[in-house]
């Protein structure tokens, strides 16, 4: 099955929802052993199998797209009528859009690490401006891609339902609501590309160990 999604300038981007095969795609980790449902005191919210499957997979395809698009532009300079068609990155901030082949590499590693992240275990925290932007883009995906995924997906049907797989809530747990904006764009976007790589503070900088896909 296949979608697509609204990016937050207007401009569509393609959700392929479908199972990687053995030998050929990425084979998805055992969500449920991950992330355990469990019962939490206050019904706090927790980090469910179906959300792991669904962003791991958007934060993938999103990592592709990235990587795809910095091996096609290089260092080529985006204007206003590339908009349209220049797929994640002329999608991002105009200030970005002089950044070269280095920085948009850059950012695909990060977009893939937050995948990593969900393949060891661990919830997807933004731990700089380039993660928290992919956090962004795929939870603006989310609904839409569960939806293409519902009733035609074994590996996603298969895991265990919880109330905490609704996007609300995960929106809510996983990027603050009510967050500054100008011009239409979270404050965090609007931070000076130089410094999109830097890791917040008490974060850690992003594991270079990591497998990409390709020659990534």
């Amino acid at each position: 099955m296949a979608g697509t999604a609204l990016l937050r300038d207007g401009s569509r981007v393609a959700l392929v929802a479908e199972e990687p095969e053995e030998g050929g795609a990425r084979v998805p980790p055992d969500y449920a052993s991950l992330f355990p449902l469990r019962h939490t005191p206050g019904n706090t919210w927790q980090f469910t199998p179906r959300t792991a499957y669904v962003l791991d997979a958007l934060f993938t395809q999103l990592g592709a797209e990235a990587a795809a698009g910095a091996d096609a532009l290089k260092d080529t300079v985006l204007r206003e009528e590339d908009r349209a068609g220049g797929g994640i990155f002329a999608a991002l901030p105009r200030a970005t859009w002089a950044q070269g082949y280095s920085w948009r590499c850059d950012f695909a590693h990060h977009v893939f690490d937050l995948a990593w992240y969900i393949a060891a275990g661990t919830v997807p925290r933004p731990r700089c401006v380039a993660e928290r932007v992919a956090l962004d883009l795929a939870l603006d995906h989310a609904l839409a891609y569960t939806q293409a995924l519902a009733g035609g997906t074994p590996a996603y049907d298969e895991l265990p339902e919880h109330h905490h797989d609704d996007w609300d809530r995960v929106d809510q747990a996983l990027r603050a609501t009510g967050q500054q904006t100008t011009e239409g764009l979270p404050m965090l976007w609007r931070i000076a590309p130089d410094h999109w790589f830097i890791p917040f503070t008490k974060s850690r900088p992003r594991h270079t160990e990591h497998h990409y896909p390709g020659a990534w």
